[in-house]
């Protein structure tokens, strides 16, 4: 009998100890709620790049949205206003090449859409109102003073009105009107690794706006994932180009090697292109739908 007592004694003591190691402690510290830091981020960063049909309205356009992640609903309440400066022409040629883009002439391209978009001598200023968590940079674009292929904007945070910007604080928004080339078009034809097998292409490719003559593809054989370039020239012959990150991607001599062309009657390009010094060869045929 005092064996069994001393056993159940041994087990009720047992359970104590347990309870207590597993207890947790009462929490005398504060919460956390409220204590984190609140950001302001441009969600598009770094690049966000728009292509409209021709138009000669004038057009409400959105370039880049900024949003404030608040950390607390007192936080949300602030009145706040973030500064941009405008990087201008020459920072879109350091960045893109001389001439690529046309930096967008304010009251003459376009005017201001949004009434908490204000004008400064170096930039612009994006105002939160209380309670505000997203503000768009919206523009209206007046389409009968478009005259180059492509426009942008860059800007910068200076000035974050004490929230936190480290990263997502430089957006370049361009805009650009489509050439009359670009659209989804049916790839067939072939792709020939020399010496090694054949394959047949049939394919969707979407052929996007480059400049006024020049629209983007790709690479047969290799998807999305390789660009070129399909310049359109006076006679309707076509030039293919291969861009400096294809080159690097399939290394060795590029050439061009019987018809290339487009026919505007049709509107069907028809391409002969080799690289790896001919031992990669295509011919393809591109149909718009």
């Amino acid at each position: 009998m005092k064996t069994n007592l001393f056993k159940y004694l041994a087990i009720g003591c047992v359970a104590v100890l347990l309870f207590n190691a597993c207890r947790k402690d009462s929490y005398s510290g504060e919460q956390a709620t409220g204590k984190g830091k609140s950001y302001i981020r441009v969600v598009e960063a770094p690049q966000r790049n728009l292509f409209f049909d021709a138009f000669t309205d004038i057009k409400t356009v959105s370039l880049f949205t900024l949003r404030k992640d608040a950390a607390s609903s007192a936080e949300l309440q602030k009145a706040q206003t973030i500064t941009f400066k405008d990087l201008g022409q020459a920072y879109l040629d350091a960045e893109f090449g001389e001439g690529a883009y046309v930096n967008m002439p304010l009251n003459d391209l376009y005017t201001l859409g949004n009434d908490n978009i204000k004008k400064t001598s170096t930039g612009f200023t994006i105002n939160f109102p209380a309670g505000s968590d997203v503000q768009n940079f919206t523009v209206k674009i007046n389409g009968a003073k478009v005259i180059a292929p492509k426009y942008a904007i860059a800007l910068a945070i200076t000035d974050a009105s004490g929230l936190t910007s480290k990263a997502q604080d430089t957006i370049v928004a361009t805009v650009g009107i489509k050439n009359q080339y670009d659209a989804s078009y049916t790839a067939t034809g072939k792709f020939v690794r020399v010496g090694l097998d054949e394959r047949a292409i049939n394919q969707t490719k979407v052929l996007g706006t480059v400049d006024a003559n020049t629209v983007s593809s790709t690479v047969a054989d290799l998807g999305d994932a390789t660009p070129l370039y399909l310049k359109i020239n006076a006679d309707n012959s076509v030039t293919v180009i291969w861009p400096a990150a294809t080159q690097a991607a399939l290394p060795g001599p590029f050439t061009q090697e019987g018809v290339n062309k487009y026919d505007p009657a049709t509107k069907t390009f028809t391409l002969h292109y080799q690289y790896r010094g001919g031992a990669r060869t295509t011919e393809e045929v591109l149909v718009r739908k």
